[in-house]
């Protein structure tokens, strides 16, 4: 055979493999099995006239929360429209998508955000007038990852201390709402404004999180003499030093809980942006990475 007509000949076979590739016969390829979401959790205490240097902070925050590489924000005390749209203009490529509610909160995401809602609070007896005017409530998005549909949630409940407060009682109707849609994982990525530790041992408040199914990215650590100690504190007092108090408050938390057809796994979480140095609030950011992940479907079950 000559030299022409043999290339030819391998140049149509290549060809024609090719054209037996799923793409070549529209099927798409295989789905992913798992990935890897980066949830972010801050409360920025953007204030008006009360939070100390506000302008500066507010400068200093996309660049700082770019740095974060994460695929979704949820932010608390993002007061007014207008600082929430100039926040949400400066990390919109970062994060294209994008819903907010009332009291402050705002959830950013790289994933394209499908449905999402707003409840405010009912009005509970207790409450200060600082925290009716806040008007406080939970922002709910469902995110679509390259795995499936995942719920975020954020709130910011009451600060309230006592035994029977509102605080506890806005706890108890976020559970009940997050009792719903099981189905969907789920992440809670808030300033609960609650204190999983007393004198070494659960709180009723964090026992209730618990019993809801949800994990937390940073629990407190078991002792062999079966008390609890708490993590490293979310900063509180920025910039000045943290109120005898306050010493070991927790206020911030990422919280997960699997679904029917995806599990949720934490990987890692780290405290961000907490050295004097890079502070940007009076509190932390806390950062997990998340993986989702299919369940192996059981046997005669199907998606």
């Amino acid at each position: 055979m000559p030299r022409a007509s043999a290339t030819l000949l391998v140049c149509l076979t290549v060809c024609g493999l090719a054209l037996l590739t799923p793409e070549a016969h529209g099927k798409e390829p295989p789905a992913p099995q798992a990935t890897t979401v980066r949830v972010g959790c801050f409360n920025t205490w953007l204030i008006p006239i009360v939070s100390k240097d506000f302008a500066a902070r507010r400068a200093r925050m996309p660049s700082a929360l770019r740095a974060q590489k994460l695929d979704v924000l949820c932010l608390q005390e993002v007061w007014t429209g207008r600082e929430q749209r100039a926040l949400a203009r400066a990390l919109k490529q970062d994060f294209p998508h994008m819903v907010r509610g009332g009291g402050g909160l705002l959830i950013l995401s790289r994933h394209p955000i499908v449905d999402s809602a707003w409840v405010p609070f009912p009005h509970f007896k207790g409450l200060s007038l600082g925290e009716q005017l806040a008007r406080k409530g939970l922002l709910e998005a469902v995110i679509r990852t390259p795995v499936g549909r995942v719920r975020v949630v954020t709130t910011h409940l009451a600060l309230a201390f006592g035994a029977d407060n509102p605080r506890s009682k806005q706890l108890a109707f976020l559970l009940r709402r997050l009792a719903k849609q099981r189905d969907l994982p789920l992440v809670l990525a808030g300033d609960l404004n609650t204190l999983p530790l007393d004198a070494g041992r659960l709180t009723a408040d964090y026992r209730a999180v618990l019993r809801a199914g949800l994990v937390d990215c940073n629990p407190p650590i078991q002792l062999a003499s079966g008390l609890f100690a708490a993590k490293p504190p979310t900063r509180v007092g920025w910039p000045r030093p943290v109120r005898k108090s306050l010493e070991g408050w927790r206020p911030d938390h990422i919280l997960v809980r699997s679904g029917k057809a995806l599990s949720v796994a934490v990987r890692a979480f780290r405290l961000a942006l907490d050295e004097r140095s890079t502070a940007l609030s009076d509190h932390n950011l806390l950062r997990a990475d998340l993986r989702i992940q299919l369940r192996p479907l059981r046997k005669g079950a199907s998606r």
